[in-house]
């Protein structure tokens, strides 16, 4: 609302008065708390409004940038106003400021008029470039790549990453879970009041995972993993920002398209990276994303292209696997048996509104501590567990718009179903559909 704007436009006068801040470095902390609100003003984005032709030219009138002085909020909001608007129309070379942030640097990559905002980023953010200093790494590293392990609710993704890492050890594994309120300062850092001893107020860098990892990587010649568990429960394009571009990785790893990061980089230890942001040839960045969960976010193709991904089946081909010689609590079915029939029901195209892929379960999507080590063991704490995440999940995601294909019509609730698995007897009478016995 207006109030708003006006207490915004207040404060950003005030605060870029203050020494050594300037609007490349105002504008680029705000970018970096919220990317979908506010546009980052750093060299790049400034030679593309004026020199790319993409821009109507009404954004360009702004003498205060152009003669590399104070930016003033309300022409600050007035920016954000009118490229909000181009990114809305059909044929706009960007949807939102995030898109923009990482055209304007490739277009500044590619441009040969880069010189006059040189000066611009010199004076606003005190960069002195220097050559970056080599890092000898041991021969024996994995080249560094991100990669997305996916599949079913409970196939084993996470087991699987746990497998990859196990000889790591921990001090190199940094692990992060996404979700729908995570954000870009979260993942990457947020500068944080902090009050000191003598009560004087200052502003801290405060480091997040991608951060962290990074900074670790830097300083040591064996591999770095950062984890990144149910990464599509977040909106993670958003998430990563400008640090998207980095997941562009050279044949040994590294980073291909750096980009300026001044807090990061001088939290990491500029004597280990002096001029650009990248992800070093040794780190590791693995992901994890269930296929069939609800309420997620989609990642666009950009996002997508920068990443391996490896799909997790369903299977028990490890000797050692934990799952082996379970059963459903109560019954003689083991759990092998109960989830690989169950998945054929599911997947069963002759049923309509039903065969949905996605929908099957993974062979962990129950714990162990759920199942029973012997057939037709009574243990009500492990039935009730059992009952309460399986039929929950199968009355409300699977069988949620033909119950019947599931479960027996004399169970027309969702307690029912539960409670007619917990009575004496055979559990599994409220299915409709039977469970071979045995192994």
């Amino acid at each position: 609302d207006e109030e708003s704007k006006e207490e915004f436009i207040k404060w950003f006068d005030i605060v870029i008065k203050q020494g050594a801040v300037g609007s490349y470095n105002l504008t680029k902390g705000l970018y970096w708390f919220e990317p979908s609100v506010f546009v980052c003003l750093d060299g790049n984005t400034i030679d593309y409004i004026y020199n790319s032709g993409q821009v109507p030219s009404d954004i360009k009138t702004l003498s205060s940038i152009e003669k590399y002085k104070g930016l003033k909020g309300s022409d600050y909001i007035n920016i954000i106003e009118r490229l909000t608007e181009v990114a809305k129309i059909e044929d706009s070379p960007f949807e939102d400021f995030v898109e923009l942030y990482h055209i304007s640097y490739h277009y500044a990559k590619n441009s040969e008029k880069k010189g006059q905002y040189e000066e611009f980023i010199l004076n606003e953010t005190s960069i002195i470039y220097e050559a970056e200093p080599e890092i000898i790494f041991d021969a024996n590293i994995t080249p560094g790549h991100n990669t997305i392990y996916y599949g079913l609710p409970g196939c084993g993704k996470s087991y699987m990453v746990d497998k990859l890492t196990e000889k790591v050890e921990e001090k190199n594994k940094f692990r992060v879970t996404f979700h729908q309120d995570y954000s870009y300062s979260d993942f990457i850092g947020q500068i944080m009041p902090v009050i000191g001893e003598d009560g004087r107020l200052t502003y801290d860098f405060k480091a997040g995972p991608f951060t962290l990892a990074i900074e670790k990587a830097l300083k040591t010649n064996t591999n770095v993993y950062l984890i990144i568990e149910e990464i599509n429960r977040g909106n993670a394009p958003s998430i990563f920002g400008d640090t998207f571009q980095l997941l562009d990785r050279d044949d040994k790893g590294k980073s291909e398209y750096p980009i300026t990061h001044s807090e990061v980089i001088k939290y990491i230890n500029s004597s280990l990276m002096k001029e650009k942001l990248y992800i070093p040839q040794n780190l590791i960045i693995l992901a994890t994303m269930n296929t069939s969960d609800q309420n997620v976010f989609t990642l666009d193709t950009a996002f997508k292209r920068r990443w391996d991904f490896e799909e997790v089946t369903n299977n028990y081909t490890d000797d050692d696997h934990p799952y082996e010689l379970v059963y459903v609590p109560g019954t003689n079915v083991s759990w092998t048996r109960f989830y690989e029939t169950l998945n054929k029901r599911i997947i069963n195209k002759a049923d309509s509104n039903f065969g949905f892929e996605d929908k099957r379960i993974g062979a962990f999507f129950i714990k162990k501590t759920s199942l029973s080590k012997t057939p037709n063991e009574n243990d009500s704490k492990k039935a009730k567990r059992f009952a309460h995440k399986m039929i929950e999940y199968l009355w409300n995601d699977v069988a949620k718009f033909d119950k019947s294909k599931i479960f027996s019509s004399d169970y027309q609730t969702l307690s029912d179903a539960i409670q007619g698995f917990l009575e004496p007897g055979n559990p599994l009478k409220i299915f409709s559909f039977n469970f071979a016995d045995g192994n």
